[in-house]
């Protein structure tokens, strides 16, 4: 996942935050399992991983993100505004798909 897929920015309206997190066209981050859980997609190296969208494992992962980005640890406040932002987008804008927790073959690679 490059810096810019998950880009914090203020914007006008009645939003008490103003934080809005943009997706790119045709770009799914987060979807949901046949089990109804919420997951996002990170790209490592050559590679996706699908995290728990609500786990404490991506919460880390995004605040340490976040830091890299901005340079200061995010206010909990913010991190939370932005899980909330992928959470919708996961549910309303993602798909739902089966979900393999260990390890699955895809397109005869694994």
């Amino acid at each position: 996942m490059s810096d810019s897929d998950i880009q914090p920015r203020q914007t006008a309206g009645d939003h008490k935050t103003g934080t809005h997190v943009p997706a790119k066209p045709g770009h799914r981050f987060g979807f949901t399992s046949l089990q109804s859980e919420l997951f996002a997609r990170i790209t490592f190296d050559e590679h996706y991983e699908y995290w728990p969208l609500l786990s404490e494992r991506f919460r880390r992962w995004l605040e340490h993100e976040l830091c890299l980005m901005g340079g200061v640890f995010p206010p909990f406040s913010f991190v939370k505004e932005i899980l909330r932002q992928l959470e919708g987008m996961a549910m309303f804008l993602g798909q739902t798909r089966p979900v393999y927790l260990r390890v699955a073959g895809h397109a005869d690679k694994l």
